[in-house]
């Protein structure tokens, strides 16, 4: 059976720094590797929301949301990067974290990912 957990990466990030400046985030990165033909996506995760329900059956309720994307953008590997999210909506900091990844462009394999959490 195929198991891509058992794969090692191609491409590791170096240098990996997420900061908030207001409502927008820069993540600074270095790539080593093998990133020819692929794409760096970045997810802007809020670890925990939830949300009051203001009508229907469920009207009063509390909802609990875990790992909600908050921000998604893809940009060209290069081996040294910076990449900017604008107007990002307001989250506590201690409740984001920024998972980043490189995907092949042809295959859409993942060849290398991390994370970081954003510092002010």
């Amino acid at each position: 059976m195929f198991n891509a957990l058992n794969i090692k990466s191609t491409t590791e990030f170096t240098g990996l720094k997420a900061v908030l400046n207001g409502n927008n985030l820069v993540l600074s990165y270095q790539l080593t590797g093998d990133f020819s033909n692929s794409q760096v996506n970045v997810a802007l995760v809020s670890i925990h929301e939830s949300t009051v329900v203001k009508a229907g059956e469920n009207r009063g309720l509390q909802l609990q949301h875990t790992n909600v994307v908050r921000k998604f953008v893809s940009t060209g590997a290069l081996p040294t990067g910076n990449i900017e999210l604008d107007n990002i909506p307001p989250v506590q900091t201690g409740n984001l974290v920024v998972i980043v990844y490189v995907q092949k462009n042809s295959s859409l394999q993942i060849t290398g990912a991390a994370s970081v959490d954003p510092v002010r």
